[in-house]
């Protein structure tokens, strides 16, 4: 069940997690992750969510949903209060729901 809607604009990243092996996350995901993330910029701060999956004590996933895409919002953790989220899917999202930096998404969380 999603407890959180919000929209915002894909932006480009900087390239740190385009070359991250997600495979050491996998189990956590429970699928293989794409090499790299969706990164939006949201209009208003996430806010503190229950039952994330952590990873390893310091890394933080939320299960999402992109575009009708399952995903998971992603990153350090604590993943409170933040309004520039990474998306990790098992498919290079951009191509798949045809984004650009710029367009509007909506996330569910």
């Amino acid at each position: 069940m999603r407890s959180f809607h919000c929209s915002g604009k894909v932006r480009s990243g900087c390239g740190i997690d385009s070359g991250r092996d997600w495979s050491d996350v996998e189990s956590v995901l429970g699928y293989r992750a794409y090499p790299g993330t969706l990164n939006i910029k949201l209009t208003k701060r996430l806010p503190i969510l229950k039952g994330n999956l952590i990873y390893d004590n310091f890394f933080e996933c939320v299960p999402a949903n992109v575009g009708g895409v399952d995903c998971h919002i992603c990153g350090k953790y604590k993943l409170t209060n933040r309004r520039i989220v990474f998306v990790v899917a098992p498919i290079k999202l951009r191509d798949a729901l045809n984004l650009k930096d710029g367009d509007d998404v909506e996330v569910f969380v």
